[in-house]
């Protein structure tokens, strides 16, 4: 018992302990924990699980088969005090990866049922945990909730609103938007286009990660664009007429309209951001030093897609972004940990930044 009250303190706030009631209580009468060695796997790819899994004491490698023959490359990493898997126990399927332990990895075991039994109990909960482990665009949406100091209840009452089951876009598929809604992307590629007559004209991407409808919740409450499916695309709905109320009661009605998303740039035109240049002392460093330091850079050149350049060109103002130039970014920030949450034009969290730009 006293070994599984160290593990609670190691797991800490801003895990699952934060969220689900009565977890805390579960893992000191269920929970099992076992040291295991390095190169251990401990849950297979194809196969469901009756356990769910949280490496305790260090990161995990997920990996999938590559090449036949028995062959596996990696696919990424699961930090310490994370579930494993969430998505795959929630919805009784297989997991598409298996998890190997990088070095000596202690890891806590929980039975499946009685872990789902808990949240069944508090079907707001397992609301929030489906939508987490369903959309990046619901993620970056609770993100944007977080950073504005909502409290957990009122952050549970707005996920409630979003509908778990996804609304799925063929290629070249127009998305309907008779009802209003704020649409958040999980999967795939829009394109927004102004409706014709409009006085201002743009069009814009956007994908994995983003969200877009906030304009509806203003009069005359609906939208100025229309949206196409550029790929299949999965988006998770969520109706502005029980959405809307909650929002206003909170405040939120005017940071969500402004629909950071959707470059407003319009068609045929560059805009460029003002901004104001100040002389460090030094030099720059070049790429082999700042990889050396451990940090990373991000270029963007003509092969960069769109919503990334805009992004990169929102997050570093004045820097090139037209094709045929090619702009380097360094980035010091330790909260970056990938240039894969620009994708969708997204917003990494830059703790601090310094940024130089080169044209060859």
């Amino acid at each position: 018992m006293r070994e599984k009250s160290k593990i609670l303190a190691e797991i800490g706030r801003h895990s699952l302990l934060d969220v689900v009631p009565g977890l805390s209580e579960l893992i000191l009468e269920k929970g099992e924990t076992r040291l295991l060695r390095a190169g251990r796997s401990f849950a297979g790819r194809a196969r469901k699980w009756s356990t769910l899994f949280m490496p305790i004491s260090a990161r995990i490698r997920l990996m999938v088969s590559s090449g036949g023959a028995g062959n596996e490359s990696l696919i990424g990493h699961l930090q310490k005090n994370h579930a494993l898997g969430l998505r795959e126990l929630f919805e009784a399927r297989p997991y598409a990866y298996s998890a190997v332990a990088e070095g000596p990895t202690m890891v806590l075991f929980l039975p499946k049922e009685e872990f789902l039994s808990l949240t069944r109990a508090r079907p707001e909960v397992q609301h929030y945990l489906r939508l987490m482990t369903s959309s990046s665009g619901v993620r970056n949406f609770k993100l944007f909730l977080e950073e504005r100091k909502i409290d957990r209840q009122d952050l549970f009452s707005v996920l409630a609103s979003i509908h778990l089951e996804p609304v799925v876009l063929k290629s070249s598929q127009q998305l309907d938007l008779s009802d209003p809604s704020l649409w958040f992307v999980g999967s795939g590629h829009l394109r927004v286009t102004s409706l014709p007559g409009r006085p201002q004209e743009f069009s814009t991407h956007v994908g994995e990660g983003a969200w877009l409808g906030g304009e509806a919740l203003v009069a005359p409450f609906k939208l100025s664009y229309e949206v196409l499916a550029l790929q299949d695309t999965r988006l998770q709905r969520a109706p502005l007429k029980k959405l809307g109320p909650i929002l206003d009661r909170l405040g939120l009605t005017e940071a969500i309209f402004e629909e950071r998303w959707l470059d407003r740039t319009n068609i045929g035109s560059e805009s460029m951001s003002g901004g104001v240049l100040t002389r460090l002392a030094g030099r720059p460093a070049t790429e082999e030093e700042i990889t050396g330091l451990g940090f990373r850079s991000i270029f963007a050149d003509s092969n960069t897609p769109p919503p990334t350049r805009r992004a990169l060109s929102r997050l570093f103002p004045g820097s090139p972004t037209i094709s045929g130039y090619r702009s380097t970014y360094p980035v010091f920030s330790p909260s970056f940990s990938s240039a894969r949450r620009l994708r969708g034009s997204g917003w990494p969290k830059l703790s601090s930044l310094s940024v130089s730009t080169s044209r060859d």
